[in-house]
């Protein structure tokens, strides 16, 4: 399966060992081996963990403050003048919690991954 990368520069072969989960990615400069074990061991491109958890957290809260306040609030100014203010406290929160969870997060995945 061939799944095209955010970037549009890369493309991510997924060619699964169910022996030892490995994959391969390839890039521009070529294949290089990717091992999710690997990966929770810290060889992963911290730079590229932290730029990923940033986008997602700010995405996230983004739309879940706005939309969590606005079930709660309604769709109106009062909504849109608190919904700023409440995704500058959400997304430093997420992003902390993310560091905890993607530790826990990965592993679990993995072993489910496994049984299904």
């Amino acid at each position: 399966m061939v799944i095209p990368a955010p970037a549009q520069q890369d493309l991510v072969v997924l060619a699964t060992n169910p022996r030892h989960h490995l994959g391969m990615v390839l890039s521009c400069s070529g294949f290089h081996s990717f091992s999710p074990a690997r990966c929770l061991r810290g060889t992963m491109d911290k730079r590229t963990l932290i730029i990923a958890q940033i986008l997602i957290t700010f995405m996230m809260a983004l739309s879940m403050s706005g939309i969590m306040s606005a079930i709660g609030m309604g769709l109106t100014a009062k909504w849109l003048h608190a919904w700023p203010r409440q995704f500058i406290i959400a997304w430093p929160v997420a992003f902390i919690l993310t560091q905890a969870t993607t530790r826990v997060a990965f592993p679990v995945a993995f072993k489910l991954r496994r049984m299904l």
